[in-house]
């Protein structure tokens, strides 16, 4: 850091003492002109912005644009969803001038499936590594209009459809493509097999929609109220009773006489 950016982080520390809040006007700014390299044939096929605006010692908030104008513009963007987000998590802003250390978003949720999440990254987004957090989606690694080639690589690898994500959320489609995976090996389980073929005297295919949400019965369709004599006689019934007895809490949701 420059001698000039030191004495503009002091004097703007110095001046915070005589506010309570404080807007990007407060903290101290600095534009360069970026170097752009020259194009060859190894170069980037998107040379980066010329023009950067930076917080001086709050380095993670940067603003890059084809003129001095855009940078400012894009800085002050994210200055206050910045100041958005650290108002609703109960934290200050920081005071102007003073050393910002770079804080990681939490990945704890994204990496509840540690090898899931490891295998995802080689398989799905192609490559060897990549820093993931419970903040990161699918538009992060790609530049395309839509998740649709990244979703269509999910469902071929790990047979789950997760185009209702929209906001393409990686610890929300790793959770379905782990909760997915383990319906799979239960329904798959040997006990499970035999227990289906007792109950109900032949092997039984089970197909399972895996849903989003705190409340695993929301996705369940309404209860409909069966007429009183048929649900009586079908919970009578030696078999149903043998069923609920082996899948504790079912429910039986709609009785129908085929005869009638």
């Amino acid at each position: 850091m420059s001698a000039k950016e030191n004495l503009l982080a002091a004097w703007r520390f110095c001046l915070s003492f005589t506010k309570r809040k404080w807007e990007l006007r407060n903290y101290p700014v600095v534009i360069r002109k970026q170097e752009t390299p020259r194009r060859g044939p190894s170069a980037s096929e998107r040379p980066p912005l010329p023009y950067a605006a930076r917080i001086v010692n709050w380095w993670v908030m940067t603003g890059l644009g084809n003129t001095p104008e855009e940078a400012m513009n894009e800085l002050a963007g994210q200055f206050s969803q910045m100041k958005d987000n650290r108002h609703r998590e109960g934290k200050p802003m920081p005071r102007p001038g003073t050393n910002v250390p770079i804080e990681f978003a939490p990945s704890d949720g994204v990496y509840a499936h540690p090898d899931l999440t490891d295998d995802f990254i080689r398989r799905v987004l192609g490559l060897d590594w990549a820093f993931v957090s419970d903040q990161s989606s699918l538009w992060d690694f790609h530049e395309g209009q839509t998740n649709e080639a990244l979703i269509a690589k999910i469902k071929e690898l790990y047979g789950v459809d997760v185009s209702d994500i929209e906001s393409g959320h990686l610890a929300t489609i790793l959770d379905r493509i782990a909760t997915a995976r383990n319906y799979r090996m239960y329904f798959n389980d040997a006990a499970m097999v035999e227990a289906a073929r007792e109950v109900f005297g032949k092997p039984m295919r089970l197909n399972v929609t895996v849903a989003d949400g705190d409340d695993p019965g929301a996705a369940l369709p309404p209860a409909v109220p069966p007429a009183e004599e048929a649900r009586e006689r079908a919970l009578a019934n030696p078999e149903v009773r043998r069923f609920q007895e082996v899948f504790e809490g079912s429910t039986i949701y709609k009785v129908r006489n085929l005869k009638e």
